[in-house]
């Protein structure tokens, strides 16, 4: 089976925004902790940290699905 390699990039790009999304997603998270740890004010209530990690497992389970994708897609016979 031939596929054409805008559908790879467009799995592969998909992948990259999650990446970028976990990343700021930990760092704000991170920097609320780091600023408690600090005795600091932190700046997002348990409501607001809980809804992120939903959202963290969300893109995990996204990730997880189209990275599977994409391994069948790579390992098919690729067109230019």
């Amino acid at each position: 089976m031939s596929i054409s390699t805008s559908r790879i990039e467009t799995e592969a790009e998909f992948l990259a925004r999650c990446g970028a999304a976990t990343t700021a997603i930990a760092l704000i998270i991170n920097d609320d902790l780091t600023r408690d740890a600090l005795g600091e004010e932190r700046r997002l209530d348990d409501f607001k940290v809980g809804g992120l990690m939903d959202a963290l497992a969300i893109i995990g389970e996204a990730s997880s699905g189209r990275g599977e994708r994409l391994e069948e897609l790579l390992s098919t016979e690729v067109k230019p």
